[in-house]
Formats: structure tokens, sequence, C-alpha cells
């Protein structure tokens, strides 16, 4: 079957292509472009042993606090000891007064210490009564109230 049809055709994209013909190039390296040199700044070379230097001292000021801290506490600690067991000796001696104290105090030792003293108990024939005749008076003064 024939098309019949007035389009106009282009035969040229169905044919093989032909390779572009380019220059050849010299050199295939690319140049690259130079760093740019800082110009030299005014500090002074010896600049990283000096940081060096004051980096070590800072740790070894930071150790040797570490250490004085530690021999700090050793010594409250040893003081907190000496306070303890001085106070657990205090805590013993107040029993043991105590103990003594209650010992004095009892009924048996002060009725013992009474007797010795020529002290007896109270007992009825000891208690005298005594009667006031006259009225209650008051004295101020050498004056007499009523």
């Amino acid at each position: 079957m024939a098309y019949k049809s007035s389009n106009a055709y282009d035969f040229d994209l169905f044919l093989p292509k032909e390779k572009e013909t380019r220059a050849p190039r010299k050199n295939n390296v690319v140049a690259m472009p130079q760093p740019v040199k800082k110009p030299q700044s005014r500090i002074s070379p010896y600049r990283g042993i000096a940081c060096a230097c004051a980096v070590s001292a800072l740790i070894i000021g930071l150790l040797s606090y570490q250490i004085f801290l530690r021999v700090e506490i050793s010594e409250t600690q040893d003081s907190v000891k000496a306070m303890e067991y001085e106070l657990q000796q205090m805590n013993s001696e107040y029993t043991r007064m105590s103990m003594q104290l209650e010992s004095k105090m009892s009924f048996k030792s002060v009725e013992e210490a009474a007797k010795a003293l020529g002290m007896t108990k109270k007992d009825q024939a000891a208690v005298e009564y005594i009667m006031v005749d006259e009225e209650d008076k008051v004295e101020i003064n050498g004056k007499s109230a009523e």
C-alpha cells in the first residue's frame, strides 16, 4: 500500500552519521591555578612551642591541685575519725558517770546515809501540833494591822 501524500521527508535523518572532526588538542593537561601565597605574618615561629608549654603547665597545675585536694580530703577524714573516737569515749564516760550517779541517788544509799547521820524515819510521836488563839495579824514597819 502506497501512501499518496505530499509530505516532505527528511531522509538525512536515516543516513549514517559522520563523525565530527575536531581540532586535535596539543596538550590534554589542564593548568591548575597556583595557590596565592599569603604574606608572612608577624607571628613568632615559637608560637607552637609556647602554646605547648602553656598547655603542659596547665595540665601539671591541675594534676598538682588534684593531689592537693586528695591530701586535704585524707587529712579531713583522719580528723573526723579522731573526733568520732573521742565522741565514743565521751559517751562511754557519760554512761559510766550516769550509772554511778544513779547508784548514789538510789533510795537504799540515801537511807544508809541518813542513818549514818543519825536521822530516823517519821513517826506519830515526832509530830507536834501548835494551836494559835490569837487572830491572824500582819505587822508592817512596826505598825499592827488587823
